[in-house]
C-alpha cells in the first residue's frame, strides 16, 4: 500500500513503535506482558496531567497538546508537507507528557482499552501519515473511534499498568 519512500523498511526495528495490529491483538499482547492497554481517560491524562503537577497546579490542565496550548508543529513526528515516516521512538523529544509519556502527539496513533456504545474501539493521539496543522489538537483532544479490527502502520499502541484479576 505504501511506497518504499515512506521509510516502512524500518517499521520493525526495535526502536520503533509497535504499530499495524488491531486493537484485539494489542490487548493480548499487553496482557501477555501482564499489562493491559490504557483507558482514553488514562490516555488524557498521561496527555494533559492532573489538576497538581509535581505539588503545584498545572499550568494547562485542558490543554489538547502533551506540552502545553501553543500549536508547535515541530515538536511531533505529523506530516508536515514532505513524506514522512515512522521514526524511533523519543525522536522528537518536546513530544512529552506532562508524567513523562513519549511521542502522544506524532509518531503513530494509539488503540486504548476504551469502546463506545456503537462498538467501535477508541484511539487516541496523532500520526506521521494524517494528522497535520489542521486536525492535530482534534486527534489528542477527542476520541477517534475506529472498528477494531482495522490494522494500520499509523496506529500502534502502549501498555499501562498491571493487570488484575477482574480483567
Amino acid at each position: 500500500i505504501y511506497p518504499h519512500s515512506y521509510g516502512l523498511e524500518d517499521a520493525g526495528a526495535p526502536d520503533r513503535p509497535v504499530a499495524s495490529f488491531t486493537r484485539n491483538e494489542a490487548a493480548a499482547v499487553c496482557r501477555l506482558l501482564g499489562k493491559r492497554l490504557p483507558t482514553s481517560h488514562e490516555w488524557q491524562k498521561a496527555a494533559r496531567g492532573g489538576t497538581i503537577l509535581d505539588g503545584k497546579p498545572n499550568r494547562f490542565p485542558v490543554r489538547n497538546l502533551p506540552w502545553g496550548p501553543e500549536l508547535a508543529l515541530t515538536r511531533a513526528n505529523i506530516k508536515r508537507g514532505e513524506v514522512v515516516a515512522p521514526t524511533p521512538v523519543g525522536s522528537f523529544p518536546d513530544d512529552v507528557g506532562p508524567y513523562g509519556h513519549l511521542d502522544l502527539a506524532g509518531n503513530v496513533s494509539e488503540w486504548t482499552a476504551s469502546v463506545q456504545p456503537d462498538g467501535l474501539a477508541i484511539m487516541r493521539g496523532g500520526n506521521w501519515e494524517q494528522a497535520d496543522a489542521s486536525n492535530l489538537a482534534n486527534f489528542c483532544a477527542i476520541e477517534n473511534p475506529r472498528e477494531a479490527k482495522v490494522a494500520m502502520y499509523t496506529i500502534g499502541f502502549r501498555c499501562a499498568g498491571e493487570l488484575t484479576e477482574s480483567q
